[in-house]
Parts: C-alpha cells; sequence; structure tokens
C-alpha cells in the first residue's frame, strides 16, 4: 500500500471540488484514495467503475493513460496495481 500524504494533496481533493472538467490526476485520486481506505495497492474495472465519479471520456481510456504516465500497471485482464502517486 502506498500512503498518502495529505501536506502534498491539492485542496480541490480534500474539499472534493474537482470543477466541471475532470483530468486523469482526478481519476487517479479517486483510486488513490478508496485504495488508501481500504488498505491495498491493487483493483478492478470494477471497482473504479463503482468507487469513482470522475470521467473524461471511456474508462479505458482513462486507465490506458495512466498506464502510460507509470501510475498504474495492468496485472491481469481487469486487474490494475497502483505503483505510484504523486501525493506520496
Amino acid at each position: 500500500m502506498i500512503v498518502i500524504d495529505k501536506r502534498k494533496v491539492p485542496v480541490k481533493y480534500l474539499t472534493e471540488m474537482y470543477g466541471t472538467n475532470p483530468t486523469e490526476l482526478d481519476l487517479l485520486w479517486e483510486i488513490v484514495k478508496f485504495l488508501d481506505a481500504e488498505g491495498k495497492d491493487e483493483f478492478t474495472d470494477t471497482e473504479i467503475k463503482s468507487k469513482t465519479r470522475s470521467r473524461i471520456g471511456e474508462l479505458d481510456s482513462n486507465i490506458q493513460v495512466l498506464i502510460d504516465q507509470g501510475y498504474i500497471e495492468k496485472k491481469k485482464a481487469s486487474r490494475y496495481l497502483l505503483v505510484t502517486h504523486p501525493w506520496m
């Protein structure tokens, strides 16, 4: 599990005021937040769909952007691993 350093988290995430134009980082924040609350670092497509609200088009393309940026890696067909995040 990768812990969140709340001193590095922008206020918009702490207050959950993402605005009308969400970004992939907004989605990453929501993923990191629910993983931290549950004490784990692996998640599935189903968990993303049910536990996050940020969407920038298709969810698959959002996840691919996070994989390309090195934040998460794909483990199996629908399982992912959180590798790092900017709020460590």
